[in-house]
């Protein structure tokens, strides 16, 4: 287990509550994400694949913002680096 965790990169998407329209627009943004990473190209290390999210750093942001918008969600909290 600790070998697993050692050699992935963790998304935390928070909802800003437990509501199921909340928690429904946070799947939609997490798989939005996910969907973007999913397209770089392929990396055979933690690090090949940090550099290549850090790169798409902007694309993932804009990915995940567009999603609250096209919901019907007006403000967005961003911890985004």
């Amino acid at each position: 287990e600790d070998e697993i965790y050692e050699n992935v990169i963790r998304l935390h998407v928070i909802a800003d509550s437990d509501s199921d329209e909340d928690q429904s627009l946070k799947l939609l943004v997490r798989d939005s994400v996910l969907d973007t990473v999913s397209a770089l190209p392929k990396s055979n290390s933690k690090e090949s694949a940090a550099k290549n999210i850090a790169g798409a750093a902007g694309e993932i942001k804009e990915n995940a913002e567009t999603v609250p918008r096209k919901n019907g969600c007006s403000s967005i909290r961003r911890n985004i680096p």
